[in-house]
């Protein structure tokens, strides 16, 4: 098995990284880096220099990874041999997606996942504020008002007309 040396890109959230790179090393131990990345469709040497820490690992290829991985990880954790894992994934590549929509959706929560994040970096922007002036603190409530009708806003015209229940 090689050794996992993935660095994340700025912006990666730790525990996301985290998590990708105990999934990489657990399908690491059963399978070479060669079957991961022909299950990804990618080159292995795209992926070794993402192992490798060469190319540091983007939300966008986590998001790859867990999309087409999370399979593989759950046959394993359920007592699925290698061998088993394997053939379970050479189907579903002769197959094709089943849900195109999926990987969409994918995109999308990659998308909501970065706005968290930012939104979680512009509160800690103004915790660290040591010395808030009246002038600041009315700044920052009209900055927040403005981009929180923004977001009602989007959300309204996103799920107008639809029964989302």
């Amino acid at each position: 098995m090689p050794e996992v040396n993935a660095l994340p890109k700025k912006g990666v959230s730790i525990s996301r990284f985290l998590s990708f790179k105990a999934d990489l090393e657990f399908l690491l131990k059963h399978f070479p880096a060669q079957k991961l990345a022909e299950w990804m469709k990618m080159d292995k040497g795209n992926l070794s220099r993402k192992i490798n820490g060469v190319d540091k690992t983007t939300d966008r290829f986590i998001g790859n990874f867990n999309e087409v991985m999370e399979y593989p990880v759950l046959l394993l954790h359920q007592g699925k041999t290698t061998r088993e894992v394997e053939e379970e994934m050479e189907r579903r590549l002769k197959a094709g997606p089943k849900n195109p929509e999926r990987s969409r959706v994918a995109v999308f929560d990659q998308a909501v996942e970065k706005v968290v994040e930012g939104m979680l970096d512009i509160r800690t922007m103004v915790l660290q504020l040591e010395e808030k002036t009246e002038m600041e603190i009315g700044g920052i409530k009209v900055v927040l008002q403005r981009h929180g009708d923004d977001i009602e806003r989007l959300q309204a015209a996103v799920f107008a007309g639809k029964d989302h229940g």
